[in-house]
């Protein structure tokens, strides 16, 4: 009651974590989330996109770990030019993170599985450089829809698109990439912040669902 969370969430987090830790993430899930951008690469740098995002006169400044996270620091970046250009995404720092993992090198070939809405098939397309190849697929038709825009408004040349069946069957080879990068589904309870909807749809029985998929 006193922070918002269903009870069986809660029971679960004490036993796992114990008593201090549950209260700081329970408190962490309820404070505002900050609006990150991640700079697309392929069309310029982050030092770049400050420059450009403060002619436009919204305020940023540097995300701790990301290299291409910008904090926004005012409103009005939904209507930002730059945005709208596909020169950056809105994307959290701990995603943005996630197109990092993983060695490649400039030139190199990705295959970027579960990529829907796009954020770390942008990423993943600056890792590789103008030589490179990302292969970014999903599953359903409205997320591959989704996906598409996403390339086609930030120009991500080095981009193929290939909708998965249901089944889960790739039509590639074995050896047909030097990376690959499955985001797979998951509960969402680690969005509370930005997504605290997700504490009341969640049910227990959903968590060994989404493990099977």
């Amino acid at each position: 009651t006193e922070y918002s969370h269903p009870e069986w969430l809660v029971a679960r987090w004490l036993q796992r974590m114990g008593e201090e830790t549950t209260r700081a993430w329970l408190a962490f899930n309820n404070t505002p989330p900050t609006v990150t951008l991640a700079a697309n690469r392929t069309r310029g740098t982050r030092d770049e996109l400050t420059d450009r995002l403060r002619g436009e006169g919204i305020t940023v400044t540097p995300t701790r770990h990301s290299p291409d996270g910008l904090h926004v620091n005012a409103p009005g970046i939904t209507d930002s030019a730059a945005l709208q250009e596909g020169l950056c995404l809105i994307q959290d720092e701990g995603s943005q993170l996630v197109g990092y993992l993983g060695t490649v090198a400039e030139g190199g070939r990705i295959l970027d599985l579960c990529a829907a809405p796009g954020g770390k098939t942008m990423t993943l397309a600056g890792r590789v450089g103008a030589t490179g190849l990302v292969v970014a697929c999903d599953v359903r038709p409205r997320r591959m829809r989704v996906l598409r825009d996403t390339v086609r408004r930030c120009q991500l040349d080095r981009v193929r698109l290939v909708q998965i069946p249901a089944d889960g069957t790739l039509p590639f080879r074995d050896d047909a990439f030097d990376l690959v990068l499955v985001d797979a589904p998951c509960s969402g309870l680690g969005t509370l912040r930005r997504d605290p909807d997700i504490r009341w749809k969640i049910q227990p029985p959903d968590l060994v669902r989404l493990a099977a998929v």
